[in-house]
């Protein structure tokens, strides 16, 4: 009865080792599949209400900047705002490595206090 339960723990053991280095291997396909920029994480509605995402910035006039999430920080991608209209940053953190959003251009501080631009 011994050798049958030392078997069957060999058995086991093999089982086992060979369960965890196939996760191994699953687990660093899905970080290089991450890596690649191929998977797209989705964003839910409520969390991404915050960058005005509608058409309505072009109708305004204003314009619109495209900023990109890296090294934990928001930078800027694309400057398209109208004259007298500067690009205004997310206010919340991204939430995942080269995320992009849109966000309305807001007017200039020196506009928004009557002094003339130059």
């Amino acid at each position: 009865m011994g050798t049958f339960l030392q078997l069957l723990s060999a058995v086991g053991l093999v089982a086992l080792g060979a369960a965890a280095l196939y996760a191994a291997f699953k687990f660093d396909a899905f970080l290089r599949l991450l890596e690649s920029g191929r998977v797209l994480i989705r964003i839910e509605r409520e969390a991404r209400s915050h960058c005005c995402l509608g058409p309505r910035n072009l109708a305004e006039g204003s314009g619109f900047a495209v900023y990109s999430w890296l090294d934990d920080r928001w930078v800027l991608t694309a400057d398209l705002s109208a004259p007298g209209h500067e690009a205004t940053p997310p206010s919340i953190p991204g939430t995942f490595v080269t995320q992009a959003v849109r966000t309305q251009s807001s007017a200039r501080a020196s506009a928004r206090h009557g002094v003339a631009l130059r």
